[in-house]
């Protein structure tokens, strides 16, 4: 009778040890969260790094990769009295994506963030999005539709 229990209670530890995982976070690539994205319907482009630096451009240790929402490629930004593309809309790096090898790395990121954004006087605010190892930031110009946010948002909580 022992046996069985013991047994019983063996089988249910190694059960209960694999389901719950190895204890490792849950971790996205890049291009998980890229593809995110493009599902929920928001196009970016990358954006050439040597014009995308900030001062938070590396957050404990990571460099942020750039992007820019391509309104155009949406369909989104055209000046209506000439069809031309708004370019200043277009090319602005407004989309910082940080993928760090763990979530207590990007906790840590995240934290440096707030360190420097405590001390900086932003014209347009950031939002901030984190999911796993994945901490997104965009600032929202006037001229953007506020659906980005949204659609961000959702892309992020997919992961």
């Amino acid at each position: 009778m022992y046996f069985k229990i013991i047994s019983v209670f063996l089988v249910l530890l190694i059960v209960l040890s694999v389901c719950s995982g190895s204890g490792e976070d849950n971790k996205s690539s890049l291009d998980d969260v890229i593809q995110s994205m493009e599902n929920q319907g928001l196009k970016i482009l990358k954006f050439n790094p040597e014009r995308g630096r900030t001062t938070f451009n590396k957050l404990n240790d990571i460099e942020a990769e750039t992007y820019a929402i391509d309104t155009y490629g949406m369909g989104d930004v055209t000046d209506e009295a000439d069809n031309k593309v708004n370019i200043d809309i277009m090319l602005l790096a407004n989309v910082y994506i940080y993928v760090f090898n763990t979530e207590k790395e990007r906790i840590e990121g995240f934290k440096d963030f707030h360190k420097i954004s405590d001390q900086a006087d932003f014209v347009f605010h950031p939002i901030v999005y984190e999911s796993n190892n994945i901490l997104v930031i965009h600032f929202q110009y006037p001229e953007e539709k506020s659906e980005y946010d949204n659609t961000i948002k959702q892309a992020i909580e997919e992961l």
